[in-house]
């Protein structure tokens, strides 16, 4: 008889934990449910809620109070329109009186007519009018008054809270919230500044109609004015409707966007019935807006859309407001967090803020390279702190910048060209050697890497080269074997000869640099400089049987960078590269040059390689 088989695990279970962890290996399948932490969030969520109502109905109360009492001294002159005036009929009774006193005697005729009776009082449609405007005022007033009491007592009912256990917390709480929504507690709440701003409108019309009633000039300005206010109502309050970026939010703004997705609802219903429908045009994406519940989800909503630009803003807007250095130096780590375009502007932004022009103007002289004065000044006359945050923030943006870059917008090129004015302006002002100008040589060596496009490692071997001669001592030894693998890919790959002459030139400059560093070269470095220099033989051989005229300027730093070589280690160099150098030094074709000479072991190894062949002469 089989023995039964061990039931299966059910891996086609979505919340199996096996399968949870094989889908999602990140997320812990042992992580204990936190009724605590549920608890906690939603108070604070209930908390920010009705304090927000508590705050506007503080205001409210306060506004309604006081338009009450105005309203009701303007009733209190109102309501006497709705009835007979007594001084009036006193004076129709005396008038009656004195007609009667007046009358001939029986029998005589009289040319005084005798009235027919008083009328009966009846208020003009005017009076009826500016009471029934503003009693409907005062009631609105008053109404809007009592609903925000109750609202208060409400919303501390719904915060009482119980000694519950932290699960039961949470179904008590939502509960009550369900309450809330179901009752329609949000919407009573923004119907209370509805009820005050009619009651306003409606004090105001009357009072242009019972104006009227006593000076046409008086209630002609007085209506202009109301006018003014009303419209400047009536546009912040459609303005939102129609512009996401509007601030002028307010609960009858809100009415008016749920009524216009509503509108454009019935609309697109009805266009899908009819036969142009199929002929409407694409609707532009950007123009669509999502249906949200708030203003807050509305604002999420667009700040999605835009959160590389508000980023950049933000981020300008921080580094002008806050002039501390902790603020300062934060700025250079957001470069890693924003877009490459986004991050230009920010490094270029803050770099015109201490220039005093306008950023604009800075990144138009940049890539038209026409600011190289300004920048060296600032590199030679920027506080210290200011000139470093720059340098490393340029740095991190250099970094960060895609190689294949649009050509239109910043790119490697301009932000190391930015760069190496302002290292070039403190080199001159300060020729010790703070920390930050050896980053900036590491990194603009680092350019020169196998990894980078020819037109990016051809920029950096310039920069380098131009200042060479100047600042030795500022280079590290450690950018040899950048240099030396560019050197290798201009004499296999790109075939450029002047190139490779360069970059000859500067690997012997950086490997002697320094005696300390020297020492501690590594050996790829020194194997990848031997071979650097056989290929240099050969092409200075070349040079010499086709009369190629060569840069005098590399020949004078490679004699001097072979010269301080032969002195440290002259096992790396090849007895017949100084013959062929001295040999281009003889027939014209190069020159030393600029008053130097190759030093003693290079003069030494030639003449010994020149007595070497004349000796191999004369035995044969």
């Amino acid at each position: 008889m089989d023995s039964p088989r061990p039931p299966r695990a059910n891996f086609s279970a979505p919340d199996h934990p096996l399968r949870i962890q094989r889908l999602y290996p990140d997320i812990s399948t042992e992580v204990q449910p936190d009724w605590a932490t549920c608890t906690t969030r939603m108070r604070d969520y209930d908390e920010a809620m009705v304090r927000g109502w508590k705050e506007e109905i503080d205001t409210l109360l306060v506004f309604a109070g006081l338009f009450s009492a105005v309203v009701t001294a303007f009733n209190i002159e109102a309501y006497h329109l709705l009835q007979e005036d007594p001084n009036e009929t006193s004076v129709q009774i005396l008038q009656q009186i004195s007609r009667q006193i007046s009358a001939p005697a029986p029998g005589c005729e009289s040319h005084l007519s005798t009235p027919a009776g008083n009328p009966i009082f009846r208020p003009t449609s005017q009076s009826i009018r500016i009471n029934a405007l503003w009693f409907s005022s005062l009631i609105f007033s008053l109404f809007s008054a009592l609903v925000a009491i109750m609202a208060k007592q409400w919303l501390r009912e719904y915060l009482t809270v119980a000694s519950l256990s932290s699960r039961e917390a949470v179904r008590l709480r939502q509960y009550r919230y369900n309450c809330l929504v179901s009752w329609y507690i949000p919407e009573i709440m923004t119907l209370l500044p509805l009820l005050l701003q009619l009651s306003l409108i409606l004090f105001f019309v009357g009072l242009i109609d019972f104006l009227f009633t006593l000076h046409v000039v008086v209630a002609g300005i007085v209506t202009a004015l109301i006018v003014v206010a009303l419209l400047f109502y009536v546009v912040t309050t459609i303005a939102p409707v129609f512009h996401t970026s509007c601030p002028f939010k307010s609960p009858q703004s809100w009415l008016l966007v749920r009524a216009k997705e509503h509108l454009i609802a019935i609309v697109s219903r009805y266009a899908a019935f009819t036969a142009t429908a199929r002929f409407r045009c694409p609707q532009n994406p950007e123009a669509v807006q999502p249906k949200c519940s708030s203003w807050s989800e509305r604002d999420r909503v667009v700040v999605q859309r835009q959160q590389e630009t508000l980023d950049l803003k933000a981020l300008v807007w921080v580094h002008s407001s806050f002039t501390d250095d902790n603020t300062q130096d934060s700025m250079t780590a957001f470069i890693a967090e924003l877009s490459p375009d986004n991050a230009s502007l920010l490094a270029f932004t803050i770099l015109a803020a201490h220039l005093h022009i306008p950023p604009l103007s800075l990144v138009t002289q940049v890539r038209s390279r026409a600011c190289s004065a300004l920048l060296q000044d600032a590199g030679a006359h920027l506080p210290k702190p200011a000139r470093k945050r720059c340098v490393y923030m340029l740095l991190r943006l250099l970094e960060h910048l895609p190689r294949d870059h649009d050509p239109q917008q910043l790119g490697v090129l301009d932000v190391l060209w930015t760069l190496w004015e302002i290292f070039v302006g403190a080199c001159s002002e300060d020729p010790r050697v703070p920390i930050f100008y050896t980053a900036v040589l590491k990194s603009v060596a680092r350019l020169l890497g196998e990894h980078e496009p020819f037109r990016l490692r051809r920029a950096a071997l310039n920069l380098l080269w131009e200042t060479t001669h100047q600042r030795v001592y500022l280079y590290s030894p450690s950018a040899v074997g950048d240099v030396i693998s560019f050197a290798r890919a201009c004499l296999h790959e790109y075939q450029h000869p002047s190139l490779f002459l360069k970059s000859c030139a500067l690997a012997l400059l950086l490997y002697t640099s320094d005696n300390s560093s020297f020492l501690s070269q590594p050996r790829s470095h020194r194997s990848a400089l031997r071979i650097i220099l056989h290929a240099l033989t050969r092409v200075l051989r070349d040079a010499n049987n086709n009369g190629t005229p060569l840069d005098p300027h590399c020949t004078a730093c490679i004699a001097q960078g072979l010269s301080a070589v032969m002195e440290r280690d002259p096992e790396i160099v090849e007895a017949e590269l100084p013959a062929v150098l001295v040999e281009s030094v003889q027939i014209g074709q190069v020159d030393v040059g600029f008053g130097e000479r190759p030093g003693p072991a290079l003069v030494d190894l030639a003449k010994a390689q020149c007595a070497r062949k004349d000796e191999l002469c004369e035995g044969t």
